[in-house]
């Protein structure tokens, strides 16, 4: 027999006639509930915490990675654990909780699979937190770990209004949550659980109206197979460039970075793919405006005044020949953000030289 703080999820029967698409209807659905929880994030996550606290839930606040390993230095030493069990995902990743727990001295395991040991708190990730009635959104096979201490992690922006909502975040395009997730809305018998919810400048990312969409993203990845940048750019480690993250790097007190606006094209396939809707062409615009906004001033001003008057007059680029201009780019233009640019080297003679000798002309 099941806990009974463990609900099962079941699809909801829509009623009524939908004379648009249930595609297209489930999308619109789901932008819309997305745009009212970032609307309302600090009202919902108050409203979250003080429904998971009433069904014997505790919840941790962390701004940064800093912040989490602070917390759960002090929960180990409380609770007089002796190592961490992490799961896979990217918050994990995010906060980098295995490299920070290690270096203090602390046993981390990778597995989080199988039985918990009883003095070993396990650390897992949230797909949602739900508000209403205050639960978390797991992956089954953690719920059966049983761990006495569990710890999971959720992002301020991951925060939905209400139970109703799941089936249209989880899965937009049949309003159907997955197979191996499930709802956790309070400790299992003797466990302690605790949500850490994190920031990791996700509100200054919410504070700046022009890339506040990208927080709708529910972590589908679909987007990952329209944009050719994300598809071609695997590393070693698995990490991908997705767009997403493209839009939000500028935004991040920590490493911010124009650098990856510029990379991805402006076509928008991906947001023809994206259940939540959100607009990619815009907001890589409007971060491309900023970083020159943010540049257009001092040397590189200077440099693009000189340059557009030596290439508009013909008698500049004879008198002072191509090679020097090469030269002149190369110093402005000798450093990038990947380090991979080398100096540009001009030909001998230019087009307009050639021509004339081959035509015979002074």
């Amino acid at each position: 027999m099941s806990h009974p703080v463990i609900q099962a999820i079941t699809p909801f029967a829509s009623t009524g006639t939908v004379k648009k698409d249930p595609s297209v209807l489930l999308r619109e659905r789901l932008a819309h509930v997305r745009w009212k929880a970032l609307e309302q994030t600090d009202k919902f996550l108050i409203q979250f915490e003080a429904n998971i606290i009433r069904r014997g839930g505790k919840v941790l606040w962390a701004r940064h990675g800093a912040d989490a390993v602070s917390e759960l230095q002090q929960l180990a030493l409380t609770q007089q654990a002796d190592g961490f069990r992490l799961a896979s995902g990217p918050g994990i990743r995010e906060l980098g909780l295995a490299e920070q727990l290690a270096k203090q001295g602390l046993r981390v395991e990778h597995d989080a699979s199988g039985p918990c040991p009883a003095k070993t708190i396990l650390i897992s990730e949230a797909q949602f937190v739900l508000a209403d009635p205050g639960a978390v959104l797991l992956e089954r096979v953690h719920v059966a770990a049983h761990a006495p201490l569990h710890v999971v992690l959720a992002p301020v922006d991951r925060v939905l209004p209400a139970l109703r909502d799941v089936y249209i975040a989880t899965h937009p395009a049949h309003g159907i949550v997955p197979a191996g997730w499930t709802l956790q809305s309070g400790p299992l018998a003797r466990q302690r659980l605790y949500i850490m919810l994190y920031d990791s400048d996700r509100s200054n990312i919410m504070a700046e109206p022009g890339v506040r969409e990208a927080m709708r993203c529910i972590g589908c990845e679909g987007c990952d197979l329209h944009d050719p940048v994300a598809a071609t750019s695997v590393k070693g480690n698995g990490v991908r460039f997705h767009p997403i993250k493209a839009i939000c790097t500028p935004h991040i007190r920590t490493n911010p970075s124009f650098a990856p606006s510029f990379m991805h094209p402006l076509d928008n396939r991906a947001a023809g793919i994206c259940p939540a809707g959100i607009d990619f062409k815009r907001m890589f615009l409007f971060n491309r405006k900023l970083a020159a906004d943010r540049h257009a001033a001092g040397r590189p001003r200077l440099f693009y005044f000189l340059w557009k008057k030596a290439v508009t007059r013909r008698g500049v680029i004879a008198s002072r020949g191509l090679k020097t201009l090469s030269h002149f780019t190369h110093v402005f233009f000798n450093k990038s953000t990947h380090g991979q640019r080398k100096e540009m080297r001009a030909p001998r003679k230019s087009f307009n030289r050639l021509w004339r000798e081959r035509m015979h002309l002074n």
